[in-house]
């Protein structure tokens, strides 16, 4: 449906109003009692096959569960584990994880017609343009997402890159895309991704 009014009351006075974590539900009901984790398995992977991994707050799923073994993806989870680690110690008291939306995820898919499928299917449910990744990685909000490349097998460094975006996202509330947030993003990605596979 559409939302005809939105009202916030300011109990104090502020030059400033900052919203996180807004979240406005109605109509479909459906939609609506899907939990995030379920709506993003959903809007990912659909009916496909899918392996998926989660742990301590964090997600990685692929619709390539023959590639990609439990082994594979927990590995990717540690990983993102000790990324959050590392953020927590750099910035401290501004680490404030964004609750009640999609964990920190990332998604591998088969085929890279999916992975774009995936994001214009985030941008028709957000109401938004989602301009489709031309690359082997995007990052939207907290949830990285990849391609998979027999080649370059399941330890690809782009997985890590993506990973550290979502999480960086998510715990110190910095978008990958804006133009203000993007250089700490990329240069901590880069970092991260260059002390593992240098």
């Amino acid at each position: 449906g559409e939302i005809r009014r939105v009202g916030f009351r300011v109990e104090e006075p502020a030059d400033e109003l900052h919203l996180d974590d807004l979240r406005l539900i109605g109509g479909d009901a459906d939609r609506a009692a899907a939990s995030p984790k379920e709506w993003l398995k959903r809007t990912a992977f659909a009916d496909r096959a899918s392996r998926i991994a989660e742990a301590d707050g964090l997600l990685v799923g692929t619709d390539a569960p023959d590639a990609l073994t439990d082994a594979d993806l927990a590995k990717v989870i540690d990983r993102m584990r000790r990324t959050r680690a590392m953020v927590r110690r750099l910035f401290g008291d501004t680490v404030r994880p964004v609750e009640g939306t999609t964990p920190p995820s990332l998604l591998v898919f088969r085929q890279h017609n999916d992975f774009v499928r995936f994001f214009e299917a985030v941008g028709r449910e957000w109401n938004v343009r989602v301009v489709p990744p031309l690359g082997s990685g995007m990052t939207l909000q907290n949830v990285a997402a990849s391609t998979f490349d027999p080649k370059q097998g399941a330890d690809r460094p782009v997985y890590l890159h993506e990973a550290v975006h979502a999480v960086l996202a998510n715990d110190v509330r910095l978008l990958s895309g804006n133009d203000h947030h993007s250089w700490l993003h990329e240069g901590l990605a880069a970092y991260v991704q260059l002390c593992v596979y240098p």
